[in-house]
C-alpha cells in the first residue's frame, strides 16, 4: 500500500504496459494493453487523481488474463480549496511523462504511444474520442439522475470544469 502510487516508488504506467505485454494468451495482450492506456486517459480527462497501481486488476483463469473492469474512478473536479481552486491538480500515473491536468499535449500521447509500442494514430485517435464524448455521456447520465436532487450541486460542480477540461484536451493535440 505505501507503494502504490508510481510517485511513490510504485510501478508506472510504462512498467505496467510492459507486465501486461507478457502476461496469458499472446492474441489478448494486445487487447489488455489498449484498455490500460484508455483507463490512463480517462483518467486524466476526467480528472480523477487517484488512479494508482492497486486500482487496477487482472482477472486469471488459467492462460486467460484479462484487465479488470474499472473501478474505485471519481472525478476530483468537485473537490476544491477555499479559494475555489482544484485540490487535486495531477493524475496518479503519467502519460507521455505528464501528469498534470490541464498540461498533456500530443506531443506527450505521441511519446507515450512510442514507448509503449502503440500506433501513434491509434492513440491520438482513442484519446480524442474519449475527450469529445466525455462531456455529452456525462450530461447524459446526470440528466437520467434528475430525480435525485441532491445529484444538482455535483452537476454544477462537474459539467463545466470537465466540458472545459475535455475541450482544451483536445485543441492541445
Amino acid at each position: 500500500p505505501d507503494n502504490k502510487y508510481s510517485s511513490d516508488g510504485g510501478p508506472t504506467a510504462d512498467i505496467i504496459l510492459d507486465l501486461l505485454s507478457k502476461v496469458g494468451r499472446s492474441d489478448l495482450r494486445n487487447n489488455n494493453r489498449e484498455d490500460f492506456a484508455k483507463a490512463l486517459f480517462f483518467n486524466y480527462l476526467m480528472m480523477a487523481p487517484d488512479g494508482h497501481a492497486k486500482n487496477f486488476s487482472l482477472l486469471l483463469l488459467s492462460d486467460l488474463v484479462r484487465l479488470a473492469p474499472l473501478y474505485d474512478i471519481a472525478s476530483g473536479v468537485p473537490y476544491t480549496n477555499d479559494s475555489g481552486e482544484l485540490r487535486y491538480k495531477r493524475t496518479a500515473m503519467r502519460i507521455g511523462g505528464e501528469n498534470r491536468f490541464g498540461s498533456l499535449t500530443g506531443a506527450h500521447i505521441r511519446k507515450f504511444a512510442k514507448r509503449n509500442s502503440f500506433e501513434e494514430s491509434w492513440a491520438m485517435e482513442s484519446f480524442r474520442n474519449m475527450a469529445e464524448k466525455i462531456p455529452g455521456t456525462l450530461e447524459a447520465v446526470f440528466d437520467e439522475a434528475t430525480a435525485f436532487a441532491e445529484c444538482l450541486p455535483l452537476r454544477d460542480a462537474m459539467m463545466g470544469p470537465l466540458s472545459s477540461h475535455c475541450r482544451k484536451a483536445v485543441r492541445r493535440l
